[in-house]
């Protein structure tokens, strides 16, 4: 049941196609009836709260599943993700636990605690994540490679930042002039985040 919540999170979120009947809030509240001790069942309600705007609610809930498996670096992960996307700077220690925990931990965490960095003005902290992890594992995610290109301007080292943008830009079909909103609405679908990231690529300055 938990594992159907998780998938009518995503597709509601992303607006995606699913032939589930039922809400996702629905289904993370069954699963977490079913199995109380459930740290992924517990989990999908803390998702679904977070994806329906509920941040407060999703902390509880999320707080609660890593308190059942506080060796889930996932959980505890995802956790830091969403309570840092809303606003709430204390989801930053879950986010670096889960990295601390599992090297192998999922790129979008990593990105996260990268961005999180990089907006507290610790470039260079966000530059050394960044290339951690971009060195380490093949295909890494869009994030990392956003965090590493920002942090890597700030840092006044534009050529680097270049290089990687234009792997960026021509991965998505653009020149590397084109402008940042263009190329990274190929991937990025969120419109608030968007405009944050266009703002952001604005001061970067990298042509």
């Amino acid at each position: 049941m938990s594992v159907v919540a998780t998938a009518k999170n995503v597709s509601e979120k992303f607006d995606l196609p699913d032939a589930i009947e039922g809400s996702r809030e629905e289904f993370a509240t069954r699963a977490a009836k079913i199995d109380n001790n459930s740290a992924s069942a517990t989990f999908a309600v803390a998702q679904s709260a977070f994806y329906e705007g509920d941040c407060r609610r999703g902390q509880l809930w999320g707080e609660r599943a890593v308190g059942l498996n506080p060796l889930n670096s996932r959980i505890m992960g995802y956790l830091g993700m969403y309570m840092l996307a809303c606003d709430m700077p204390e989801g930053e220690a879950y986010a670096i636990k889960a990295l601390q925990m599992d090297s192998n931990a999922e790129l979008a965490i990593a990105a996260t605690v990268a961005m999180q960095k990089l907006r507290r003005g610790d470039a260079k902290a966000a530059q050394e994540l960044s290339t951690k992890y971009l060195d380490s594992i093949p295909g890494a995610a869009l994030g990392l490679e956003i965090s590493y290109i920002l942090s890597s301007a700030m840092l006044g080292e534009k050529e680097n930042a270049r290089q990687v943008w234009r792997q960026l830009a021509e991965r998505s079909g653009f020149s590397e002039t084109a402008e940042p909103g263009a190329v990274l609405g190929k991937w990025i679908a969120d419109p608030d985040l968007l405009r944050k990231l266009e703002a952001d690529f604005k001061i970067a300055a990298l042509y």
